[in-house]
């Protein structure tokens, strides 16, 4: 850097960018003839302040970005007067900086300037949007993602502070109200206007769109506009760009209105309620490049005059819609500059035909196609196009749901070196996981073969095959042998999905250490093995992790590795060990945790407290040998919606009375508290359990009455507390109460009423002798089918078992402590 009597003579710095430099102003200073600068994120990170004084020394600077660095300023008018030196400066990036509100008025002593990016620039946003003085040659104005009270506010204030504005966009800036309700600036040059993502109301304001008469693009895109595109749309003749995607929008297109905008460049009104048939006349937009309907209830049949005209179209996506009949890819056959095509169907009714007429050749070359549920009709039967021979540029291909058949088709890969992203799912190809895929220099990111007939290995090059795959799914096939150690040498899958396959052997430890931007790991239902929780990690950004039906062992260890686990699904294996909370495992569990499934293993001790899961959604414990009570704390998972706990007779034998804080769960949808010991009565607080729809609590030692409160259910499907010791009258016969037959009761004998056939007399309502263990001779015998019906979604395992030892008819159960499942 040259010293203090020093200048040189440098016109363009770029490189300096998100690096640390505090007084670099100052040291720039020294260069007159610098006219471009970029200095995005540039300065300790909130702490720097906007360096007005220093900047105007730099007079012959034309572009400065200095976005990205939370800079923030309380600026004097000598500080703002400052600005009139630099003359020349025209575009000005500030986004992402902690500005206040008279930032706006400060800028405008800069007297050339016609360009200015403030997005995400006001810390806490602002009420108001005063503007003291004019930027008159200001012709770009990008105020993104800050957060304004007013849109009347802000229109007036671009009508008065802005006159010669061309560019304006305000994407996320407001929270609702109208648009243009009372406010409509003139802005007699604007060009181009982005309003999208905020939750504006109302019908659209085309009236008012209508009087900027030189309004080019207009976005109002992801708002929560409603009703129909009416006949006024006609007015925007000027208009080459025009997205409604993504809001509230319904009735038909029939009225031939969006024929007549014949200069229209791209159309996007996806993602809306729109029903009816496309209206033929579509055909006369002979400019139209992007073309996008998809998400909407179109009906009827698409006819090839309606797209023979287009062939300026690039893009064009009819997906998510209610169309029938055939449509031909021939049809775009003069469209030589068509890089993206997507139908993805939802129903039966529609048809592709890929290869018609006989010899088509497609004269496109494809970036992007999309022909997922499709119903693909070829004249060889279902198997993959044959016009793809042909596409050697696509980057994303989809095709997915489709029955095709035969071999997987790798030349695809080969044929297509810049191709990312292929899902070929739930398909029916056969063939060999191998090393076909060949060594791939287009950069694969994405591969989902999933639900289709692949048999073999993977292979053990597949880290030389596919180097640059973030996400892998050949989940739902036949695959076997060992998950290759060469899979941890994929360092930038993000997510590994290798479920129902018939993997065999150990999880390799690169899997565990090398993956640090895992998110997603999937083993489910395989033949793995060995120790997994217990060793060393190395997955921070792990979100969701399923190890559900296989044969691993061990303790959970080192869970406090998982900080952002929102699922953890281990059921139905072999784990061992204490879940106390006060040792170093289970108390790790990230607070993220939303999904818990713990089910079917050989955990022991007491039931864990959960004390910190105020997230958890679903939590599954049955299965394991937990014993002692049910813990009050779990009064505080107010979120859950199911929780299934002592699902297995032998295994858990939980004690006590029920908590009568469960009854405070009120998202709770199953409680599942059967085949254990608890005693004492049903809580009355079950009546507030609003959302519930299963709630068992059979094969236990409950007392008293079962609550009449209970009939306030009234989502409640299931209810079942036979086989305890409850007695006296049963609710009345109303609401959900009156769908519930006597086997809901059974094994009381004290209790009376309907559906029962026992009276109720005074007789009925003496106190149920306290001899338990007579009572719990009383489920010695009981009745197979009963048994059944009680725990045939809860105790499969158990059921098999007397299956497998007994016949039908009367069954002699003993509860054994250590019964072997």
């Amino acid at each position: 850097m040259a010293g203090p009597a020093q200048t040189m003579n440098l016109q363009i710095v770029k490189s300096l960018g998100f690096n640390n430099f505090n007084n670099i102003i100052s040291c720039l200073s020294f260069l007159p003839s610098l006219n471009t600068l970029d200095l995005r994120g540039s300065f300790e990170f909130g702490t720097s302040t906007f360096p007005m004084q220093e900047l105007s020394h730099l007079i012959n600077l034309k572009q400065l970005d200095l976005s990205y660095n939370r800079l923030n300023v309380t600026p004097s008018i000598q500080d703002c007067m400052s600005l009139t030196r630099m003359e020349k400066l025209v575009s000005l990036s500030l986004g992402f900086n902690n500005f206040n509100k008279s930032i706006i008025s400060c800028l405008s002593f800069l007297p050339s300037l016609n360009t200015l990016d403030l997005s995400q620039s006001f810390e806490f946003g602002t009420r108001s949007f005063p503007m003291q003085g004019t930027m008159s040659k200001l012709t770009h104005l990008n105020l993104d993602f800050n957060h304004f009270f007013s849109v009347d506010d802000v229109m007036r204030s671009m009508d008065l502070g802005f006159p010669s504005l061309r560019f304006l966009s305000l994407v996320g800036c407001f929270k609702g109200g109208r648009l243009f309700a009372n406010e409509v600036p003139k802005l007699p040059y604007l060009k181009v206007l982005i309003l999208s993502h905020n939750e504006f109301n109302g019908t659209l304001p085309i009236q008012a769109l209508a009087s900027f008469h030189h309004l080019e693009m207009l976005d109002l895109g992801y708002n929560n506009f409603i009703g129909s595109i009416t006949s006024i749309i006609n007015s925007l003749t000027s208009r080459k760009v025009v997205s409604f995607a993504g809001n509230a929008l319904n009735g038909s297109l029939m009225n031939d209105e969006f024929c007549k905008l014949k200069n229209l460049h791209e159309l996007d009104l996806s993602h809306n309620m729109l029903d009816g048939m496309l209206p033929e006349c579509l055909n006369r937009l002979s400019s139209l490049k992007f073309f996008d309907i998809s998400s909407n209830q179109l009906t009827g049949v698409l006819l090839p005059s309606m797209l023979n005209n287009l062939t300026s179209l690039e893009y064009v996506d009819f997906s998510h819609n209610e169309f029938e009949g055939s449509f031909s890819l021939s049809w775009f056959s003069n469209h030589t500059k068509l890089e993206y095509v997507a139908f993805s169907n939802d129903n039966d009714k529609f048809e592709m035909e890929t290869e018609e007429p006989a010899g088509w050749t497609c004269m496109s070359q494809l970036k992007v196609l999309i022909l997922s549920r499709c119903n693909l009709k070829s004249h060889k039967g279902s198997v993959i196009p044959s016009f793809l021979l042909h596409q050697h540029k696509l980057r994303e291909l989809d095709m997915s749901y489709n029955s095709l058949e035969g071999q997987f088709p790798d030349w695809l890969i080969k044929n297509n070196t810049l191709l990312q992203f292929l899902y070929l799912r739930d398909n029916s190809f056969g063939g060999i996981i191998s090393t076909s895929f060949h060594r791939n220099p287009h950069k694969l990111r994405w591969l989902d073969v999933s639900g289709n007939h692949m048999i073999g290995h993977i292979s053990d090059d597949i880290h030389e095959s596919l180097p640059y795959l973030l996400h892998l799914n050949l989940s739902r096939n036949a695959i076997d042998g060992v998950i290759p150690s060469s899979i941890g040498d994929l360092s930038l899958l993000e997510e590994i999905d290798l479920s129902q396959n018939m993997l065999s052997g150990e999880v390799p430890i690169g899997l565990l250490m090398n993956l640090s931007y895992l998110r997603m790991l999937v083993l489910s239902n395989n033949n793995l093995h060995g120790e997994v929780l217990s060793r060393k990690f190395n997955l921070g950004y792990l979100s969701s992790l399923q190890l559900d039906n296989n044969h691993f062992t061990g303790k959970i260890e080192n869970m406090s590795a998982f900080y952002d686990l929102e699922v953890l699904d281990i059921s139905n294996n072999l784990f061992t060990g204490l879940i106390h909370d006060d040792v170093n495992n289970i108390s790790n569990l990230p607070t993220s945790l939303k999904f818990l499934d713990l089910s079917q293993n050989n955990f022991s001790g007491p039931i864990p407290l959960f004390l910190n899961f105020q997230n958890a959604r679903h939590i599954h414990l049955g299965f394991n040998k937990f014993t002692g009570s049910i813990p009050k704390s779990y009064s505080n998972l107010i979120k859950v919606s199911t929780l299934d706990i002592g699902l297995d007779l032998s295994c858990n034998k939980l004690t006590g009375n029920i908590p009568e804080e469960l009854g405070l769960l009120a998202q709770i949808h199953a409680l599942n508290l059967s085949h254990n010991r608890l005693t004492g009565p049903i809580p009355v607080k079950f009546s507030n359990l609003a959302n519930i729809e299963s709630l068992d609590l059979s094969f236990n030692g409950l007392t008293g009455k079962v609550p009449s409160e209970l009939i306030k259910l009234n989502s409640l499907e299931v209810f079942n507390v036979s086989f305890n010791k409850l007695s006296g009258s049963l609710p009345e016969l109303k609401a959900q109460f009156s769908t519930f037959t006597k086997e809901s009761y059974e094994g009381n004998p004290l209790l009376c009423g309907l559906p029962l056939e026992n009276e109720c007399t005074m007789e009925s309502h003496r106190t149920q002798p306290s001899n338990e263990e007579g009572s719990y001779e009383k489920w010695n015998d009981m009745d197979i089918a009963s048994f059944y019906g009680s725990c045939s979604t809860t105790c499969p395992e158990i059921q098999q078992e007397i299956r497998n030892s007994t016949g039908n008819g009367i069954v002699r159960f003993e509860i054994a402590s250590n019964w072997e499942r």
